[in-house]
């Protein structure tokens, strides 16, 4: 598919309707194309310097992205509320602390955030969770999860080190990978989708895979199973009625180590 990269005036439409000058569409494959008379010029091959600049300009401004940034009243005190829906799935003090688990008040989410190695931020997921009382009659609604930062490009690991021979479980939010780490690596997906790219950075640092998604995606989970076979020796899918996050510790072992 190609990309629109400048306008400029059709020889066709003249005047008559293309009075600002920008009807003719140049595309970044050579071809141009009038949106209002349908004027064609098919990619002669022909790219011109004013072209290659608009390409290069194009596809600058498409990869650009900035690095992301916490909210800016981000702060680690989280209201009470929001720690109470924390702790209905028994996380610790020790691992909200160590995962930097914090909340904003202006978007009304906690915050999940991933760093790395050196400290850099590399993205944010918030977790939407309204004030009780500020509640309208009609509440406005809004997304369960708001991310920012690439996503499919953060490789968001929890626990053990990934090993060559060893285990790691696919899951859908931030709680969940937390509480499974207990029992054994976890990778958060921050939703249910499972690209060919990321399973085959999976498959150099691990040989056997468990995909665990929420209870209403098992259809999904088995097409995911499938796509995952020719990059590990052993694949496995965990199927149950509720999320990993609502399972004790004990309950986690019992699912995942008879995988």
């Amino acid at each position: 598919m190609s990309n629109c990269l400048r306008h400029e005036a059709c020889p066709r439409c003249g005047p008559v309707q293309d009075g600002s000058g920008d009807n003719l569409g140049v595309f970044d494959d050579g071809h141009k194309w009038c949106f209002a008379c349908g004027y064609f010029v098919p990619a002669s091959g022909i790219i011109n310097i004013q072209d290659i600049r608009a390409r290069l300009s194009y596809r600058a401004n498409k990869n650009f992205m900035a690095p992301p940034a916490l909210p800016g009243d981000h702060t680690y005190i989280i209201p009470a509320h929001a720690d109470l829906w924390l702790r209905k799935y028994e996380l610790a003090d020790q691992e909200i602390n160590q995962h930097r688990i914090g909340w904003s008040s202006q978007y009304e989410r906690i915050i999940f955030p991933i760093y790395d190695d050196t400290g850099n931020l590399l993205m944010w997921q918030g977790r939407y969770c309204p004030f009780p009382a500020s509640l309208p009659k009609s509440p406005e609604k809004r997304p369960k999860y708001f991310t920012q930062g690439k996503a499919e490009d953060v490789l968001a690991l929890f626990g053990a080190p990934p090993s060559k021979d060893g285990m790691v479980c696919l899951v859908e939010d931030f709680i969940s990978a937390i509480k499974v780490a207990r029992v054994c690596s976890a990778l958060c997906l921050w939703g249910s989708e499972v690209s060919l790219t990321r399973l085959k950075r999976l498959s150099l640092l691990f040989s056997h895979i468990i995909l665990w998604l929420d209870n209403d995606k098992a259809t999904h989970s088995i097409r995911c199973v499938t796509k995952a076979r020719p990059y590990f020796e052993k694949v496995s899918g965990i199927y149950t009625e509720q999320d990993p996050k609502t399972y004790s510790t004990e309950e986690l072992k019992q699912w995942i180590l008879m995988k």
